[in-house]
């Protein structure tokens, strides 16, 4: 019996804290843009929301936490914060490389806006990026071959199996009965 003997019970109390904490920082971020009612909104609506506590026993809760809190740290203008939690978003899932990227546009846009001349880069914040994202992404690349998920070439692999490639639905609309089939490249095939 180790640390934790029940994962799923951990899983579903992450997701809990999750959707708490996302609701938190929705609410720190419209004090940062002072729309209150915005933020009492999101506060108590967020953790509510149906599509969210659906689901719950996944990363998606922690993913999204995590994004709202870069966005509240960013728009505080805590840029050592804001690259902890932007970190944690990236090796949550490798898609959110997105958000230090809209973040560094989003930074250099407005110095460039403001008139100044751009100041100087929080260097420090992109060091510190780099140091906790870098381990993980050595680590993929000697263990897997690879420093990337290998999500989208396994979804493909099972969309031409036999067994989920074949299957057909019946889809009713108004007027006609429509079946669709996925075909073996991942499109579907409508029949009337």
């Amino acid at each position: 019996m180790g640390f934790w003997p029940d994962f799923p019970q951990v899983e579903n109390l992450i997701g809990a804290f999750s959707l708490g904490f996302g609701g938190f920082f929705i609410w720190d971020l419209s004090r940062s843009w002072n729309t209150p009612i915005v933020g009492w909104t999101g506060l108590f609506l967020y953790p509510t929301f149906p599509l969210l506590v659906s689901t719950l026993d996944s990363e998606t809760l922690l993913y999204l936490s995590l994004c709202w809190a870069s966005f509240a740290f960013y728009a505080l203008q805590r840029y050592m914060w804001t690259v902890i939690f932007v970190a944690f978003v990236v090796l949550t899932r490798t898609v959110a490389v997105l958000v230090p990227i809209i973040l560094m546009v989003d930074y250099l846009w407005y110095q460039w806006k403001s008139g100044e001349k751009v100041k100087r880069l929080p260097w420090c914040a992109v060091i510190l990026f780099l140091c906790i994202i870098t381990p993980l992404y050595l680590f993929s690349w000697i263990y897997f071959g690879t420093p990337l998920p290998a999500r989208l070439p396994t979804k493909q692999s099972q969309g031409i199996m036999p067994s989920i490639s074949q299957r057909f639905a019946l889809v009713t609309t108004s007027k006609f009965p429509i079946k669709c089939s996925l075909t073996h490249t991942g499109s579907f095939k409508f029949v009337l």
